[in-house]
């Protein structure tokens, strides 16, 4: 007899829904609230008999429970991964494909937080069969042409449309995660319009901007790390489209107050504050897959001894410092969002972002730890936070058995440990070491065993960041999100070579693009 899952009382049930609600509510549409808020009620009016006979909505319900304890850390009868009874309850309950299709919008819910759950577990191969099935069936649905969900009645249209663009959503960034070919129609070919206002839903402005910001994604995978050739003038345009459309996004983006802002005396909400980290990190880790064949041929560059930082063209300078600051702002927001209880315990958007973010991080480590010089280029590379918070971050998701951040920070302090060995030590004559350079070479022999946050209030690498008190819009400290320069070479054959070279076999993946760093360092060794 199938063993039937633990299920939370109803008061617990409606936590677990806020819980999903405060990460996905206003950037994702997973589901109607509405509707599953009144549809929670109906479970708990006979839970046993659902479970017995599992429709549909009962397997919905299930997934929420699942997702919602996967977010908050919370584990169900002992189970290691928080909700994993429940996830596989449904998962030997789920209909055929052929029946999921006939279940409407509700089967394409379903795998909708199947993918999320997936991804959440790291199990990225799997949640891609599921997104796959899921964009099928909303083609087949037609939710990716605007005369279908013209026909239907207003809430339901807009449940519709912002369903399709999830779905759209989660499968590009999963064949990005995985490196798999995307399966989705090419943006061109939809004709359906972007979420709009409606009563009853959230204000459509931050599914939008992440809808947007999943589209330059596409464009970045399919271009900056395709496997076919293109023609250099092909490839010189469309690089040349996605700096511009970041440009574009980041000014759009700015009007969106970050986390702890005040806008126009009203105190943002830990939902608003949620969604603002949300959107503000997703867009730095953009910003951070455009530029990190760049900072990855650097480094390369630097190591064998090829050139020095000081020495490289000042665009390629620009580029890496705004890479960097990427990675740093990413973080900072980050501690922000722990300081607040608002970091996903398993969730695959701040894992991701932290991974990305420490990855660029220790590249510039490794940069700095390779420069001699002390001039003023070197700044970027000094400040804080760095990646010592990075590790930080996957140290505190690990606590919660995060089995996916353990083996992150695992793979970051394990390289970053062999810096010393990897970096050629400079001739007495070629730099001057000044008792800071002594410190920080000794810090960085040493590894990062030690306490982070030694002195709260230190305004060096220890400092932990308060949430900013923000009243104009602008970025932490000061900068404005548009303030990232993101100008490329001028000279286009230049440009051209930054990104087609033979130092890299690069997919777009964080974790497949890290190995491939450690494959060049150390060889198959690791």
């Amino acid at each position: 007899m199938e063993e039937r899952p633990p299920v939370p009382t109803e008061s617990e049930a409606f936590q677990l829904l806020d819980a999903i609600m405060l990460y996905f509510y206003e950037p994702q549409h997973l589901f109607d609230a509405r509707e599953v808020s009144d549809r929670i009620s109906m479970f708990f009016e006979s839970p046993q008999s659902q479970l017995q006979n599992p429709t549909i909505w009962t397997l919905h319900i299930i997934l929420i429970f699942a997702v919602g304890r996967l977010l908050r850390g919370e584990t169900d009868g002992g189970s290691l991964l928080p909700g994993f009874k429940l996830f596989t309850f449904v998962d030997q309950n789920l209909p055929s494909p052929t029946q999921l299709r006939k279940q409407g919008l509700a089967g394409i819910e379903v795998l909708a937080l199947m993918v999320v759950y997936l991804q959440n577990i790291d199990q990225k191969d799997d949640a891609s069969i599921y997104a796959g099935l899921a964009i099928r069936l909303a083609i087949m649905h037609g939710l990716h042409r605007g005369h279908t969900t013209q026909r239907l009645r207003r809430s339901e249209s807009t449940h519709a449309n912002r369903l399709w663009w999830t779905i759209h959503m989660l499968e590009k960034r999963i064949a990005i995660a995985t490196g798999f070919p995307l399966v989705a129609l090419d943006d061109t070919i939809m004709d359906t319009s972007l979420p709009t206002d409606s009563p009853g839903f959230p204000n459509p402005s931050s599914i939008r901007m992440n809808i947007r910001i999943a589209q330059i994604q596409g464009k970045i995978y399919s271009v900056i790390y395709s496997s076919e050739p293109h023609p250099e003038d092909l490839f010189l345009a469309n690089v040349q489209e996605i700096v511009s459309s970041l440009t574009q996004l980041a000014h759009h983006i700015s009007h969106i107050p970050l986390a702890g802002a005040s806008a126009l005396g009203h105190q943002m909400s830990r939902r608003e504050q949620r969604t603002s980290i949300s959107l503000y990190t997703v867009l730095y880790t953009t910003i951070m897959l455009t530029l990190r064949p760049v900072m990855l041929h650097l480094t390369k560059s630097i190591l064998n001894a090829e050139t020095t930082f000081a020495q490289t063209t000042k665009d390629f300078q620009q580029l890496s410092c705004t890479c960097i600051e990427a990675a740093r702002r990413s973080i900072e927001l980050l501690m922000v969002a722990k300081k607040e209880d608002m970091i996903a315990k398993f969730g695959f958007f701040d894992l991701d972002t932290m991974f990305s973010a420490g990855f660029i991080m220790l590249l510039a480590a490794i940069i700095e730890a390779a420069s001699p010089e002390h001039s003023a280029s070197m700044v970027p590379f000094k400040s804080s936070p760095s990646i010592l918070e990075a590790i930080t971050l996957l140290d505190y998701l690990g606590t919660f058995n995060n089995e996916a951040a353990i083996q992150r920070r695992d793979q970051i302090q394990k390289l970053y440990d062999r810096i010393p060995s990897l970096v050629r030590q400079p001739h007495p004559s070629e730099v001057s070491i000044t008792s800071e350079g002594n410190h920080r070479h000794n810090a960085l022999a040493e590894g990062i065993h030690a306490p982070v946050y030694p002195d709260e209030s230190h305004q060096g690498i220890g400092r932990v960041p308060q949430s900013p008190n923000i009243t104009d819009n602008t970025g932490i400290e000061g900068w404005t999100v548009n303030s990232l320069p993101l100008q490329l070479p001028d000279d286009p054959q230049r440009m051209y070579t930054l990104y087609h070279n033979d130092d890299f076999t690069l997919t777009g993946g964080d974790v497949a693009d890290f190995e491939e760093l450690e494959r060049h360092l150390f060889g198959n060794g690791g």
